[in-house]
C-alpha cells in the first residue's frame, strides 16, 4: 500500500513537472477540475446527457494550441462517465455507448499519449482525477440543493 501511494505521489509530481508549452500547477489543475464539474452539471441540467455528450465531442473536435487544453476535455469526459454511472445505478438506465471503456479510451488515449504516459500511468492518472472529480461533483450537487432550499 505504501509503495502504491509513493508511486501515485511520484506520478502526480511528474505530471506537474512535465515539459509543455504552458506550465501547469496543481492549483491550475484543481481549478480546471472544479470548472469541469460545474460545466458538466449545468449542461446536464439544461440539455440532458445527450447535451453533455455533445459538449464533450465538441471539446475534443476543436483543435488546441496546447495539449494541456485537451485535459479539459478529459475532465468533462470523466464527469460525464461518473454522472452516467450514477444514473445507471439510481435510475436503472442503460449505459450509453459513448461512455463505454473502449470509446472513452479512444478519446483520452491520444491526449495522454502525447504527454508520454503509458497505459499504467494513464490509469493511475484517470483514477486520481476521477476520485477528485466525483467529490467535486457531489459537493456541487449539495451546494446547488442548499441554494434551491433557500429560495
Amino acid at each position: 500500500m505504501k509503495i502504491k501511494l509513493l508511486h501515485l505521489i511520484i506520478f502526480i509530481a511528474a505530471i506537474f513537472s512535465s515539459v509543455s508549452t504552458t506550465a501547469r500547477t496543481k492549483n491550475d489543475m484543481l481549478n480546471e477540475l472544479n470548472q469541469a464539474a460545474k460545466i458538466s452539471l449545468s449542461t446536464l441540467d439544461k440539455s440532458g446527457i445527450y447535451g453533455l455528450i455533445n459538449k464533450i465531442e465538441k471539446c475534443y473536435s476543436i483543435p488546441k494550441k496546447d495539449n494541456n487544453e485537451n485535459y479539459k476535455c478529459i475532465y468533462l469526459d470523466v464527469v460525464g462517465r461518473y454522472l452516467e454511472q450514477v444514473a445507471i445505478e439510481e435510475l436503472k438506465v442503460s449505459q450509453k455507448p459513448f461512455f463505454k471503456d473502449d470509446q472513452f479510451g479512444s478519446r483520452i488515449g491520444p491526449v495522454l499519449g502525447r504527454e508520454g504516459m503509458d497505459i499504467n500511468e494513464a490509469n493511475v492518472y484517470i483514477d486520481y482525477i476521477s476520485t477528485v472529480l466525483e467529490k467535486m461533483v457531489n459537493e456541487e450537487i449539495i451546494r446547488r440543493s442548499k441554494m434551491k432550499e433557500k429560495k
